[in-house]
């Protein structure tokens, strides 16, 4: 276990390997998202995408316990690892959703990687692979959720993000009011499609590079006519 003080609460988690140490450091001692943690202790619908373990929800939760978090992750081992934190730290108001948040609803291929956390979905035409995950679209999540607005997406989604934003419609982004998500540069894509796509759809952009990898790193977009905190 990996037991943590931060904003004046004790948080414990599982520690399987090297990457779910990471991941909490990642969050809690480099506060990777400090930019937004006065954003969350005002919201009160809030969805995790891409949340392994639960170390980002649990750290959402340390700002606004009283905000519901949607938790996404298709992972079944990483699932065990996120229900072992909602009961070890008393996270009533998060929810575990056994999802990949996708261009489509349906049952796609992920190709797991060796530690837990650079697992990713394969390409949609994919037919063949070792493990099938659930898939949602951003449009059938909230209509399951009964969401008309959600007040921030958080997506750490090793390099889906792309095809995400080529796929999100004005009605998709317009229920939007903050995302803040991690940008993996792959083969042929780069951030400042990201960048572009939020900007061209009505959102403020700020971008944080990382600090440990120069291939990753953070944007915020924050939807101009929607954002009313």
């Amino acid at each position: 276990m990996n037991t943590i003080k931060f904003n004046q609460q004790e948080f414990v988690f599982p520690s399987r390997d090297e990457a779910d140490k990471s991941v909490v450091q990642e969050i809690f001692f480099w506060r990777e998202y400090r930019s937004i943690e006065n954003l969350i202790a005002n919201c009160n619908h809030i969805i995790d995408g891409g949340a392994h373990i639960g170390a980002w929800s649990a750290y959402a939760a340390s700002f606004n316990p009283s905000a519901k978090i949607y938790a996404l992750e298709p992972d079944s081992d990483n699932i065990i690892g996120l229900k072992e934190t909602i009961k070890l730290n008393g996270l009533k108001n998060v929810r575990i959703i056994p999802q990949a948040l996708a261009k489509s609803t349906s049952s796609r291929y992920w190709q797991k990687a060796a530690d837990s956390i650079n697992h990713q979905l394969l390409p949609n035409d994919t037919k063949t692979g070792e493990h099938q995950v659930s898939a949602i679209s951003l449009a059938d999540l909230l209509k399951n959720l009964r969401l008309a607005t959600v007040d921030l997406l958080k997506l750490d989604i090793e390099g889906g993000e792309y095809e995400l934003i080529d796929t999100w419609t004005d009605d998709d982004l317009k229920k939007m009011k903050n995302i803040i998500l991690e940008y993996h540069q792959i083969a042929n894509r780069n951030p400042q499609e990201i960048e572009t796509f939020f900007r061209t759809h009505g959102f403020g952009v700020q971008h944080f590079p990382s600090r440990f990898d120069k291939h990753l790193g953070f944007i915020l977009a924050r939807n101009k006519s929607q954002n009313k905190i």
